[in-house]
């Protein structure tokens, strides 16, 4: 077993999915202020790794009743575009469609830059959005707040 000792809680999703067990624990997790049973899994991605390494941790996420959304922090906009593309072409239309569930993307310089007004790019199943990364953290702004579609 693993987990970042950074991670204000401990998550260690596993699933038996297509005859495997997938398991991943996030670089940081904390709890979703709507809801603390609800967990959000933050990712820092330094390089991009094999689509079939994404497909299995997304799924073990979407499968883990606690998780409600994964934010990535990316290095640059390329790999958030790969990575966004191969959510919605891919990921999305093969999985369990949990409507709850989200992906979102958002480059480290957009982060640092701006701080909690820097967009992410956040997946739903059918939908994709831009959204400022303090609306992805706080659930009744994401239902009530200004969306724009991406």
């Amino acid at each position: 077993m693993y987990a970042n000792p950074l991670s204000e809680i401990y998550i260690f999703s596993e699933r038996l999915y297509e005859g495997k067990t997938i398991r991943c624990a996030p670089d940081l997790a904390i709890e979703a202020p709507w809801n603390p049973l609800q967990i959000i899994c933050i990712e820092y991605e330094r390089h991009q790794k094999k689509t079939t390494r994404y497909d299995d941790k997304w799924t073990a996420y979407e499968y883990d009743p606690n998780v409600s959304r994964v934010l990535y922090v990316v290095p640059n906009q390329i790999l958030l575009d790969r990575l966004s593309r191969h959510v919605t072409e891919h990921f999305f239309r093969r999985t369990l469609g949990e409507a709850e569930f989200s992906i979102g993307f958002v480059t480290y310089d957009d982060l640092m830059s701006k701080g909690r007004d820097a967009k992410a790019r956040c997946h739903f199943v059918g939908e994709t959005y831009e959204i400022e990364v303090h609306h992805v953290l706080h659930q009744a702004e994401i239902d009530d707040g200004p969306l724009t579609r991406f």
